[in-house]
């Protein structure tokens, strides 16, 4: 069962004190199935400026473990769930922060959304081999950006390990 404390920045992470169903329920519950390549909107959270724990983060699920939706989280996809990616890399701009900050309700701590207002937000549409197309290359724009920052981390690493040990 995957609650909105399962969604790490840009997963889904697997903690200790996850929530287990039985095969039996899980079959019941076929309709808050989770499959690959849909996206996960949190429907409570922090202010959006906050982005780790943002009411409205989306997260694009990327293998199907037969994960179950809890409440305080909708799923949506594309007709085709290859689309999701285009869908998803829209949630990410900063047009999509703007609009679920004028949506959001509650205090200081806790802010929610409607989900009649999250239908209403408007994505950009194209043909759907340019969705594909873009999805890709965003897709492989964050799989270069992820390699460069393991990278710089590494090498982070050995200049303060050569730093430390320069004058011993």
């Amino acid at each position: 069962m995957i609650r909105v404390s399962d969604l790490g920045k840009d997963s889904i992470i697997n903690n200790n004190d996850s929530i287990f169903v039985t095969d039996e329920i899980s079959k019941q519950q076929n309709k808050y199935k989770i499959n690959k390549n849909e996206i996960i909107i949190t429907t409570v959270g922090s202010k959006a400026e906050l982005k780790e724990s943002a009411v409205g983060r989306p997260i694009i699920v990327r293998n199907s473990l037969g994960y179950l939706l809890n409440q305080n989280l909708v799923k949506i996809h594309g007709k085709n769930n290859k689309d999701s990616r285009f869908i998803y890399y829209q949630l990410l701009q900063p047009r999509y922060s703007q609009y679920i900050a004028t949506i959001q309700r509650g205090n200081a701590n806790q802010a929610n959304i409607a989900i009649s207002d999250l239908w209403n937000y408007r994505i950009f549409i194209t043909k759907h081999n340019e969705q594909q197309k873009i999805g890709n290359f965003f897709q492989q724009l964050d799989f270069l950006i992820t390699l460069h920052q393991r990278k710089l981390e590494k090498l982070k690493q050995l200049k303060k390990f050569l730093l430390q040990n320069m004058f011993i």
